[in-house]
């Protein structure tokens, strides 16, 4: 449940409405001096409820709309500069319409976030209450070009008096309390008592995150990060190179497979034409034993004596004609010979073949013996081998962080320690800060290193989030020791850890960001240079987490080497024939 800016209209007396439109995700507008682009977080934080904006209002235009999406629905926001109230118009039930009051204004943003009651707050020392406000919670997700710059934390209000409320406000966000119902507060006995509860836990906990991650100790590889991601690279690019050997093998055992699939069947084929063959030099003896038995009954039956009278009455016999079969079977008995002649020189043909085919059989067996040889005894165990040193390696960089983050821990729990052991007991006052609590600022931290990360901030050994100037401190220097560019760098991290803090943990999230120049693009007088690649990670890392909710930047110029395409970029160019010229139509600097 939240909001966003779909739309930015700025009209006026005589002048043609200038329109700037906005996506619910990363929105960078970017353009160079004098184009108006600055106005943008000014106006913002008009609708927002400040009494004063910095604006020209020569140009002729002197109202702003917002157009915001809450719901899906619009809720324009109208206020004319110098007047103290903003027409609100929309269908959603609930909010209220028409003209209101800065404060009741600021209400409804309050209500599109979930707090839809009201809410008294801690506002010093003595617990004191002042109402919660959008005013009170802006400038956590509003940044201008010069709080983004400045040495203080970025969540602290520049008064003192204003540092309680707003670090309460924060932790309402944070948490849901706030404290309406103040306990009454408790004797020193009692307190010390809660405390050396709270020691002992503390160094229970010490003693367990020692317990848990010795292991990661005794498991770490000497080897430097750099050198194990080196490594990494090295064995992906050899596990590459090996599943290409194993692929090729694997294409040229298939490749001989069907070579051998197919001297097989014609072999087979072979041996069924040969049986064919056998069955048929069977039948043309057994024709030859026919006939040669006719032939020879011919010629036995020729070599008789003929018989004229009959042996008993003397009477002459009547005599047959004499049929000769010897003639036709001879004749047949030699186109049958012939014939088995062909069919033994056809059979010696087949034998031939049947050699040659079991030959080239034997020869593509034993290369496909070779090939399986290389997959399976080489190629694959090789590539077992080197997935599991990729494994190892990927584990060593799994090591060091949770190292470094136990390292990290380690340190919130001493000071944690610290400051406890060090507490007055007679003080009961209202400190705001200790209600932040171990978890907070655990999950704080990680997000916090996460970022410096990704954005890969130079080679730092750790980051926190320290609690007594609720500001970043790096390798034990404190942000407000950098120059100007890095101090902006460093709360843009901030400003980008709070909010995914608030949109991953906790109770109520704006889901808003807006900051005018995260990355100073000029080196100034005295000041530390700011590494080009720096600015370009930090960019990457802006459009690549859009998840958390609208983000507006406003800058100068915008670094190469980012993938824009999921980020709403708008340039102002400064140039009559080239783009939009600046914020307002018409109005040249």
């Amino acid at each position: 449940m939240s909001f966003y800016f779909k739309k930015l209209t700025f009209t006026g007396v005589a002048v043609e409405p200038s329109v700037i439109e906005f996506k619910p995700g990363v929105n960078i507008v970017y353009a160079p001096s004098d184009t108006g682009k600055s106005y943008i977080l000014n106006y913002i934080d008009y609708i927002f409820g400040s009494e004063n904006i910095d604006t020209d209002t020569s140009t002729g235009y002197d109202t702003v709309t917002a157009e915001v999406i809450y719901n899906e629905k619009p809720v324009y926001f109208k206020r004319i500069i110098g007047q103290n109230k903003i027409n609100v118009n929309t269908s959603i039930e609930g909010i209220n319409n028409g003209d209101l009051g800065l404060r009741e204004a600021g209400d409804i943003f309050l209500y599109m976030i979930g707090i839809k009651d009201s809410h008294k707050i801690i506002s010093n020392s003595n617990f004191a209450k002042q109402q919660l406000t959008w005013r009170t919670i802006q400038h956590f997700f509003l940044i201008d070009e010069g709080r983004i710059i400045q040495r203080p934390s970025i969540l602290l209000p520049t008064q003192n008096t204003a540092q309680t409320p707003a670090l309460s406000a924060l932790l309402f966000l944070f948490t849901g309390l706030d404290f309406s119902e103040t306990e009454e507060k408790e004797s020193a006995k009692i307190r010390t008592a809660k405390k050396e509860a709270l020691k002992n836990y503390i160094s229970e906990k010490l003693r367990i995150l020692k317990k848990n991650h010795n292991p990661y100790f005794d498991n770490n590889t000497n080897d430097t990060p750099d050198i194990v991601l080196a490594k990494i690279d090295a064995t992906v690019a050899e596990i590459a190179n090996v599943e290409n050997l194993l692929a090729s093998a694997i294409a040229k055992d298939k490749q001989l497979n069907d070579i051998i699939q197919n001297l097989n069947k014609k072999i087979a084929q072979n041996e069924v034409l040969q049986d064919r063959y056998r069955a048929l030099e069977s039948q043309y003896n057994a024709d030859i034993g026919r006939l040669s038995f006719i032939v020879d009954g011919q010629l036995a039956a020729d070599r008789m004596t003929q018989i004229h009278q009959c042996p008993f009455c003397d009477n002459p016999l009547l005599l047959q004609p004499k049929t000769d079969y010897a003639e036709a079977a001879s004749s047949e008995l030699k186109k049958i010979k012939k014939n088995l002649e062909g069919l033994s020189e056809a059979q010696s043909s087949l034998k031939t073949e049947r050699i040659a085919l079991k030959k080239k059989l034997n020869n593509y067996a034993s290369q496909r013996a070779n090939t399986k040889q290389d997959i399976n005894a080489v190629f694959v165990p090789k590539i077992k081998q080197l997935k599991k040193e990729l494994n190892f390696y990927r584990q060593s960089i799994e090591i060091e962080q949770k190292i470094r983050h136990y390292n990290e821990t380690l340190e919130v729990l001493r000071n944690d320690l610290a400051q406890i052991s060090h507490e007055n007991e007679d003080n009961l006052q209202f400190k705001v800060k200790e209600h932040f609590t171990a978890e907070i600022i655990q999950n704080i931290n990680q997000i916090l290193t996460k970022l410096l990360q990704s954005s890969k901030f130079r080679d730092f050994k750790g980051a926190r989030f320290d609690t007594g100037s609720f500001d970043i401190t790096i390798d034990g220097k404190p942000k407000s020791a950098f120059g100007k560019g890095y101090r902006a760098y460093f709360n843009t991290i901030l400003a980008l850890t709070i909010r995914e803090y608030l949109g991953t943990f906790a109770s109520y999230t704006p889901a808003f960001l807006s900051i005018d120049s995260p990355i100073l693009s000029l080196q100034e007088k005295d000041d530390e240079p700011v590494d080009s690649s720096l600015r370009t990670n930090l960019f990457k890392t802006i459009v690549e987490n859009p998840e958390h909710g609208q983000v507006i930047i406003i800058e100068n110029e915008i670094p190469d080497g980012v993938d824009y395409s999921s980020a709403n970029v708008i340039h102002f160019t400064k140039d009559e024939q080239n783009g939009r010229y600046g914020l307002y139509k018409g109005v040249r600097s």
